[in-house]
Order: C-alpha cells, then structure tokens, then sequence
C-alpha cells in the first residue's frame, strides 16, 4: 500500500498514536527493531509502516509494507528512523505471583523501561503502577524495556486498590528508607514479597506506613532519581531470596 497524501484517513491515527498520551488506547507505535520482532512472534503487530525514500534499499521485504511519503511523514511527526510498527498492546492478567514491583508516583520516563526489564531479568512477577506514574507505553518506554512489556504484565491502579490487593494475597512489603533500615542482604525470605518504590518522595509516608521492612540499598534514597537503581538492588537481593 502507498498512501502520499496527509488527508489519508489512517494518518490521524498514526498521529494521535505517534503523540502518545491516551493510556486506554488500545494500540502503540513502536520503531524498536527488538519490540517488532516480539510483536511478530505473538501476533500483535497490525501495521508496518515504512518511508519511501528507503524503497530502493529493499529493507522489511517479508513485512506487509505500507509506504509513506515525505508529507505524511511530517504530518504524523515521525522525528527518528524511516519506519515504525502499530502494535496491540497485549492483554497480560496478573493472576499468580511470588514477587511483585510496585511504583508510586514513578515519573522518570526515562528509567521506567530500565526498570522493566530489570524486574523481568530478577524473576519478578509483575509490575503494578499507582499514582501519576509514567505511562508504560510512551515510546522512550518501550524503546529502553523492549520486548518484556509484552511478557510481563504491568498493570495501573490507585495505590490504596494495590495495597488491598496485594495484603489480600499476604505479601511482605518491602520499601527504602533512613530510619530502622535492614541491609539488602538481611531482607527475610517470604512467600510473596512487594518491593514498593516511590518516584516522588524517597520516604513516602504511604510507602513507609504500609511496609514490613525498611531496607537500605546503599544509596542516597533522599534523591528520587536513583530509585530505578535502587529498585534493582532489592529485586536482585529478592531474586537470590529464591536461591537463584
């Protein structure tokens, strides 16, 4: 398929995706080469899309290609790379877990897709967003996480429905602080375990109310931007938990 001109009626789509800012929308755009290729193998890709100044070079040729023109291309605001893929977000249900990752308030955009994949890497369950967390599915996301967003279910809620939930399931919690800390090291094995982190306040009251154990990652955990890290230092001290 051709499509040159910005009056196309699957432009508008590709640009409310391209501008990202709908969490409920049910598709994404993706130009990671690793992410496509996931969404190749579980059939979540709907449309490749591709610029026609790289048609002479005879790239994706296995791929269902749609061209594009210069003109489009602007119209949609691709500002990297000459293609990119609408992919179905999969729908990943939270329904076993032993070790989960709770984010509060998690703003660093950056970082979310770091720490995804970390969790996924440590044997974590899943991941439960609360507060004004980043959205999971911004495309610096899926560019740094790649494709253990479409393994790993990453689920939004408010933060009192997580806590419920998951003291429901008779979980540990486990959150960073100053005061009464445990080294990482020392954190208890548990049947289940949640490791809360906040991306706003690195002592948030609400994190600190409900945990069983304060734990010190070695970090400053007065600076919330360093929390990715420190999420990763406890999920690994959890994984060795389970004597991997």
């Amino acid at each position: 398929m051709n499509i040159r001109s910005a009056r196309h009626p699957k432009v508008k789509k590709w640009k409310e995706l391209y501008a990202g800012g709908d969490r409920d929308c049910e598709y994404f755009i993706t130009n990671s080469l690793r992410m496509l290729n996931g969404a190749v193998e579980r059939n979540l890709l709907t449309e490749f899309v591709i610029h026609e100044k790289v048609r002479e070079y005879g790239l994706f040729e296995d791929m269902d290609r749609t061209w594009i023109s210069e003109e489009v291309a602007a119209e949609i605001g691709m500002d990297s790379g000459y293609w990119f893929a609408v992919v179905k977000k999969p729908k990943l249900k939270l329904e076993k877990f032993e070790r989960i990752l709770v984010l509060d308030n998690y703003h660093e955009t950056g970082a979310l897709g770091t720490v995804i994949r970390s969790a996924r890497s440590f044997g974590f369950d899943g991941i439960l967003l609360t507060g004004d967390s980043a959205d999971p599915w911004d495309r610096p996301v899926t560019r740094s996480g790649m494709d253990n967003l479409l393994e790993l279910p990453i689920l939004s809620m408010p933060f009192p429905d997580a806590i419920r939930m998951l003291r429901e399931q008779q979980v540990m919690f486990v959150t960073v602080g100053k005061r009464k800390t445990v080294p990482v090291e020392q954190i208890p094995a548990g049947e289940r375990i949640a490791v809360l982190i906040s991306g706003s306040d690195a002592s948030a009251a609400s994190l600190l109310a409900v945990s069983d154990i304060v734990c010190d990652p070695g970090l400053d955990c007065s600076d919330p931007t360093v929390m990715g890290e420190a999420a990763a230092i406890i999920m690994y001290s959890c994984r060795n938990l389970k004597g991997e």
